[in-house]
């Protein structure tokens, strides 16, 4: 899968909320612009996809900002790039199941692009946003996935 600029960023955006949730405090889009070097135009419609996804509260005021509406050990990598990419997380367009095509039921590839699909899948379910926001970055090194 090849990832775009938007969820690119906004998986950095995440990362950079996520950090302050333990503190309870919010992330300004100002601070998420600095640290992550997103530039702000395209921040705030990734923070709005975010937030109409659920994924992001908005919080107004001068202490406001942006906050998870779940603790970063509940948010995966799958929600946040699904959020972002929509429909739209296929690795090749037959396994739509609005796909059309007469070989469907005995293409022999299909089968290795349902387990390129699966992989992917459980890769990204399998990270969450805790396990970024990790000092060291442990954790991603343990994964195993197995098809």
């Amino acid at each position: 899968m090849k990832l775009s600029t938007k969820c690119r960023y906004g998986a950095r955006a995440m990362v950079e909320i996520a950090r302050n949730h333990a503190n309870g405090q919010p992330t300004k889009r100002k601070d998420i612009t600095a640290n992550q070097g997103i530039p702000t135009s395209y921040l705030e419609n990734i923070l709005i996809d975010l937030r109409d996804k659920g994924l992001v509260t908005t919080i107004r005021g001068p202490k406001g900002g942006f906050s998870l509406t779940r603790p970063p050990e509940d948010v995966s990598m799958f929600e946040v790039i699904h959020a972002l990419r929509g429909t739209d997380m296929l690795q090749v367009e037959c396994l739509s199941d609005e796909y059309d095509c007469a070989k469907k039921e005995i293409c022999i590839t299909r089968q290795v692009w349902v387990a390129m699909q699966k992989a992917q899948d459980e890769v990204l379910r399998g990270i969450s946003l805790k396990t970024l926001i990790l000092s060291d970055g442990s954790g991603l090194d343990k994964l195993e996935y197995v098809i």
